[in-house]
């Protein structure tokens, strides 16, 4: 296991933080292994140009959560594109499964351990994969990226659009 520490000396100008200690984790994660294909899936806090560029230094692949609110340009202006270029990239899975629709017990029926009535139904999701390759922003120092999108629908309600 690797791991590095945050840590602050007594005179220090500038606090110690996670995006500090990562850099300093995967030059020591290639140290120990130099020839080893590595692909970091990272939380959107490390997404940005200083990630990318000391993660190509030491020759790593990497997958970052694409979030709203930590991209402020950029996902507004992927989503805007998203229908356009991926219309032609995309997988719709559609699941049926049976369920318990379990209605709700009153204290007194718990405490009596009352069976509830219970009916069966039939749950339906939706789940859309979309991706897009290639993508470069329209300003300098970007990299060429690819996104993936998942979009959940659960009986007609939207659970997750990513």
């Amino acid at each position: 296991m690797v791991s590095e520490w945050i840590e602050n000396d007594g005179d220090y100008n500038k606090q110690d933080c996670e995006i500090n200690a990562f850099k300093r984790l995967i030059v020591k994660l290639r140290g120990y292994f130099p020839k080893l294909p590595i692909c970091l899936l990272l939380d959107a806090l490390y997404g940005g140009q200083p990630i990318f560029e000391a993660m190509q230094e030491v020759r790593m692949e990497w997958i970052v959560v694409f979030k709203e609110g930590r991209w402020s340009t950029l996902y507004p202006w992927v989503m805007s594109i998203k229908d356009h270029c991926s219309k032609d990239n995309m997988i719709v899975d559609v699941e049926e499964a049976e369920i318990e629709d379990r209605k709700k017990r009153s204290h007194g029926q718990r405490l009596r351990r009352g069976q509830p009535q219970n009916k069966k139904r039939i749950r339906f999701t939706e789940t859309t994969y979309t991706w897009m390759t290639g993508l470069e922003v329209p300003t300098k120092d970007r990299y060429p990226f690819n996104v993936m999108t998942c979009k959940d629908v659960v009986d007609g309600q939207k659970a997750c659009d990513y």
